[in-house]
């Protein structure tokens, strides 16, 4: 349960004072080989509050990293509100993770940036591809990896479907 002030997205004045939090992702290590889990989890759980946070109005995350044996009972998902933004409540999926590897791009020291911008311009111009979007950092919704670091392996990509 969420029990962080809230505010509905229409409508002045607070929202509920305790909110179920909405299930986002579900992750287990055997899906995620190399991503970095705490001793004892081998699940990882993000879940949000629908309702509207802080000074932008956002729903609010929450990261918890679980031992799956422990886990006994599992409650339903909580219905949309009707008073709230149907794209806060994530559509049902299976994600299928694959480990990518991201170049950098958008985070390379400004000199370097500047100095390889003739070979981006030249490689967009020859053939459509703009550096950062098409060939430097992957789609999706990642686990792990960037920014700042040499090319490496970069977590995981999580297509839903």
């Amino acid at each position: 349960m969420c029990t962080e002030e809230h505010y509905e997205p229409e409508t002045p004045g607070p929202a509920p004072d305790a909110v179920p939090m909405v299930p986002v992702v579900q992750v287990h290590r055997a899906d995620a080989p190399g991503l970095p889990f705490p001793e004892g989890a081998d699940l990882l759980q993000v879940v949000w509050c629908p309702y509207s946070h802080g000074d932008y109005l956002y729903p609010l995350p929450q990261v918890h990293w679980r031992a799956s044996a422990t886990i006994r009972a599992v409650l339903p998902t909580p219905e949309p509100a009707p008073d709230l933004p149907a794209e806060w409540y994530p559509d049902p999926c299976t994600v299928h993770p694959e480990t990518v590897t991201e170049y950098a791009s958008r985070d390379l020291p400004r000199d370097l940036q500047d100095a390889l911008r003739g070979r981006f311009d030249e490689l967009e111009a020859e053939t459509g591809l703009d550096y950062p979007y098409h060939l430097a950092d992957a789609p999706g919704i990642k686990l792990g990896g960037r920014p700042g670091c040499p090319a490496r392996p970069v977590g995981h990509w999580f297509d839903c479907s």
